[in-house]
């Protein structure tokens, strides 16, 4: 849903009175704290994951650290009176990323250097989109640099870029802005 929030929605099994959920951390599978309890009760068929609520590492409580582009693993199983059914397959989740912090450099007359960077993580693999005033065209790339050329001496430039994964788009970063230096006096 968001940098710091993840939900997650399942299929109640038939005559379920309880759901348990598992969090992946640190080579074990760790008991998860849901809103506050030990499991999430009958008829429940989603979760909202956020950093107010807990695992259990070793015997103490633990908040989850959410970022941006982090994965979490999960699995569940169902309760009914004394039995539980066999833990689901692993869910890989993905927080969305967070928003690029960006700058924009002017270098000369001509030309400004762009460079962004993702806060929160690198879990999945990003594509970045540049928009830039010198036009309407969106560049798309993996890296995170870019230099625009070709551009209007003492002209100022507006820059902003965000960030998408497969678990969705950022938000669009602050807008940047960079004057083109004055060029040289003509002959």
């Amino acid at each position: 849903n968001s940098t710091s929030q993840i939900t997650i929605t399942w299929d109640e099994p038939t005559y379920s009175t309880r759901t348990y959920i598992e969090y992946y951390y640190s080579s074990a599978w760790r008991t998860v704290n849901p809103d506050g309890g030990s499991y999430l009760g009958d008829g429940v068929v989603s979760w909202v994951l956020t950093s107010a609520d807990t695992y259990d590492k070793d015997g103490d409580n633990e908040d989850f650290n959410l970022s941006g582009n982090k994965l979490l693993q999960f699995r569940m199983r169902a309760y009914q009176t004394t039995v539980f059914s066999s833990w689901s397959s692993t869910l890989n989740s993905y927080t969305l990323p967070a928003a690029p912090v960006l700058t924009a450099t002017a270098i000369s007359d001509t030309e400004v250097d762009i460079s962004w960077t993702n806060p929160g993580g690198s879990a999945l693999t990003e594509t970045h989109t540049l928009e830039y005033t010198n036009g309407t065209d969106l560049q798309v790339s993996t890296i995170r640099t870019y230099s625009d050329t070709g551009l209007t001496q003492n002209t100022t430039y507006n820059y902003r870029v965000f960030t998408t994964t497969s678990a969705g788009t950022s938000a669009v970063s602050s807008t940047a802005s960079a004057t083109t230096q004055t060029g040289p006096d003509p002959v």
